[in-house]
């Protein structure tokens, strides 16, 4: 007769586990990859202040205020001491030839008028803004239409077409 031999012990079943828990199941044994993704999502949050189509809506917000000075071209300080660097618009800058004739005719558009800007992000510490006059006239247009400046096609994507200048 022979000898029977125990049965070897069942091991539990393995519960059905979803796509995301194995993924985060994956994830937590690389914890340098989990680290390098949260790095990038922050990078990328923090140099990227606005997409394409929130430049192309203007949905970042308004800002307004009285202007107090011209710094150049495209470029001016509110009363409150905030920087605006117009949107879509290339102008000289000051110490080149053309630079005078451009800060000139912001000073003669905006004045010390009262402007209201769409927020468009931030660059070298200046907030880029499409900026309007009381009476709904766009400044970076009427720039444009004076001649002594062009939109900035990288940003404006063709946004002024048609003011005269340059097209994109």
């Amino acid at each position: 007769m022979a000898t029977l031999h125990p049965l070897p012990p069942r091991r539990p079943r393995k519960r059905a586990t979803t796509s995301k828990q194995s993924t985060l199941r994956r994830l937590s044994r690389q914890p340098l990859l989990v680290l390098v993704l949260i790095f990038a999502a922050v990078a990328t949050d923090r140099f990227y202040t606005s997409t394409d189509s929130d430049a192309a809506a203007g949905t970042n917000g308004a800002l307004s205020g009285h202007v107090e000075r011209v710094i150049d071209g495209d470029t001016f300080v509110l009363a409150d001491g905030r920087r605006i660097r117009l949107w879509g618009l290339d102008a000289p800058e000051r110490d080149t030839a053309e630079g005078p004739a451009a800060t000139a005719a912001l000073e003669v558009i905006v004045g010390r008028s009262f402007v209201t800007c769409d927020d468009m992000g931030e660059s070298y510490n200046r907030t880029v803004g499409r900026c309007y006059l009381a009476d709904g006239r766009d400044v970076s247009r009427a720039m444009i239409e004076t001649g002594t400046a062009d939109q900035y096609c990288r940003f404006s994507k063709g946004y002024y077409n048609g003011a005269g200048g340059r097209t994109c």
